[in-house]
């Protein structure tokens, strides 16, 4: 009995990390899907992503989800839900709505479609330029500008996602490419990826400061 017990210690652990490693690699397929619908929408508009409205039903972070299903760049729910999330233990009945939907939604049933509708991920809020203009991000296939990435949580350090058992996150970079960074940081050390410049939840203070906000998040502006 003795020989199971410190077999089962010795197993038990190395089946629980293969399991995360399985869902941080399902989880970063699901992140490239994305991006290639992201760029896909980036060639049919401009070259900009999808744009955070700064107000109304759809101004929430969230809204990168309908408007990519809107554009016919989605067609299954699914690939927005992170199997290493809490989302996943619902993932059959996981349905974001339609931009139709949400700007008929009030009260209860808005707040929570905002908090779902982006489903595991969180997506990166416009900019604001020099004049106090709020833009979309451009895409330039930069190697360290962060577009989505497992949603940030409100109560750990530097907002750090809760996905993974909060060890970690999966970042989409605007080059199409994915990492999985045990912080909160840049793979260049010098953006944190859900906090502006200046440290906060918002709209990011110049072009190449990225700022990923979760499901419900708001593009706060700087009062200027």
């Amino acid at each position: 009995m003795g020989i199971c017990i410190a077999a089962a210690m010795l197993f038990i652990p190395a089946i629980a990390q293969s399991q995360r490693q399985a869902a941080i690699s399902t989880c970063q397929n699901k992140l490239r899907e994305l991006g290639h619908a992201l760029v896909s929408y980036t060639h049919n508009n401009g070259g900009q992503f999808p744009l955070v409205p700064t107000g109304g039903n759809l101004g929430v972070a969230g809204i990168y989800a309908p408007l990519l299903k809107e554009a016919g760049q989605i067609e299954d729910d699914s690939v927005f839900v992170c199997p290493g999330s809490a989302l996943a233990e619902n993932v059959n009945d996981f349905q974001g709505p339609s931009i139709e939907a949400l700007e008929q939604q009030s009260g209860k049933t808005l707040q929570k479609s905002q908090r779902t509708m982006g489903g595991s991920f969180g997506y990166a809020f416009g900019y604001e330029d020099d004049d106090a203009v709020y833009r979309a991000n451009i895409n330039r296939s930069r190697p360290q500008f962060a577009i989505l990435a497992d949603s940030p949580s409100l109560h750990l350090k530097d907002r750090q996602s809760a996905n993974h058992g909060g060890r970690g996150q999966n970042v989409l970079f605007e080059d199409g490419h994915v990492a999985y960074l045990k912080n909160t940081r840049a793979q260049d050390a010098s953006d944190n990826v859900f906090l502006s410049d200046r440290g906060y939840v918002e709209a990011g203070r110049h072009w190449n400061d990225a700022v990923i906000g979760n499901s419900w998040a708001r593009p706060v502006l700087q009062a200027r």
